[in-house]
């Protein structure tokens, strides 16, 4: 325990137990009949018992690990307490009336405060148990979301580094042969493929980026891919007005097109393939779509396969978002359109 919360302890304590002295004494004055050393003894004596008591009882709570104890258990635990502290402060009080003022404490004495002093002690221990376990179960909830949280962003790094290893090895053989081709068409899209590394590498730490510094890297990646694939792939991207500063999951794009292109146009055989990306907004709802030539007859290991794919993206997703993004796979006349929808 902290030496603020220790501080507290002591403030209420004695501010507690120095109120019930206090109310103690103005109830017998009322009532009248008594000597005035008497209620000077009562109105010190209430109040001291109280703390002594209390404190030792405190510091046995404080040695056993009943934070973790079942709601029966506890319960039964704080009944008794409250009963055998009551008990041991009439016993205290007995023992300084003896030999302080001299007076022995009757069985009748005992019964007439016995129900009242029980209550005060229940009060005490139900705030002292109510309070621990309310601060322990703060704690365990934050402890329990940060740990979440690093989770999460555990899981986000690792979805964000699941860069394709065909399409690296693809890249550099498709330069290497272009070199021999057209050197300086070599030298741009090596320099587009160093461009989109450190862009993957710059906002991996970032959970949203723009979406035209996003469209900026996805066409550098269509730039790489064509290489392969030559006149036999066309792209175009659409972005409704004034979306190009939305935030967007960085990578998210490049993913789709890559998820189109691994299982849609590296299967097609026709001659001239399209991909269309666009993105659009209607009210609250972010729409990013890419579309492709292809069909969903497998659709399960389109939807399912290992590596950068749908899988991932749906991870990311939720990651960030929870239930506000979803993503859906559709097909309409030999075009193949994967969807994502942000709900702002």
């Amino acid at each position: 325990m902290g030496l603020k919360e220790n501080k507290y302890f002591w403030l209420l304590q004695l501010t507690g137990w120095g109120f019930i002295g206090l109310v103690n004494y103005g109830f017998q004055v009322y009532s009248g009949g008594l000597p005035a050393w008497i209620l000077a003894f009562n109105a010190l004596g209430l109040p001291v018992g109280g703390i002594l008591v209390s404190s030792v009882f405190r510091s046995v709570c404080m040695k056993i690990n009943w934070i973790k104890w079942k709601k029966g258990k506890l319960s039964v635990f704080v009944f008794f307490s409250a009963i055998s502290l009551t008990l041991i402060w009439i016993f205290l009080v007995s023992i300084a009336a003896r030999f302080i003022i001299s007076k022995s404490i009757t069985l009748n004495d005992i019964l007439e405060n016995i129900f009242p002093l029980a209550m005060i002690m229940l009060i005490w221990c139900l705030l002292y148990f109510g309070y621990h376990l309310v601060k322990h179960y703060h704690f365990s909830e934050i402890e329990k979301w940060r740990l979440k949280a690093e989770i999460n962003k555990a899981q986000l790094d690792i979805l964000k580094l699941q860069i394709n290893p065909h399409f690296i090895f693809n890249t550099l053989n498709n330069i290497r042969a272009l070199i021999l081709e057209d050197q300086n068409r070599a030298r741009k899209m090596l320099t587009n493929f160093s461009d989109l590394f450190r862009y993957s590498l710059q906002n991996a730490e970032k959970k949203e980026v723009a979406i035209f510094e996003e469209l900026k890297m996805v066409n550098f990646y269509m730039e790489l891919v064509k290489i392969q694939y030559e006149e036999r792939l066309k792209y175009e991207i659409i972005v409704g007005k004034d979306l190009e500063n939305e935030l967007i999951p960085p990578m998210i794009i490049q993913m789709l097109a890559e998820n189109a292109i691994k299982h849609g146009i590296a299967h097609s055989l026709l001659t001239e393939n399209n991909i269309y990306i666009s993105i659009l907004k209607d009210v609250d709802i972010l729409k990013i779509s890419v579309k492709n030539n292809g069909t969903l007859e497998n659709r399960d290991s389109l939807a399912y396969s290992e590596g950068i794919g749908l899988k991932n993206i749906e991870s990311r997703l939720f990651l960030l978002y929870g239930e506000r993004a979803v993503v859906d796979l559709k097909s309409d006349n030999s075009f193949v359109e994967a969807i994502i929808k942000i709900k702002r």
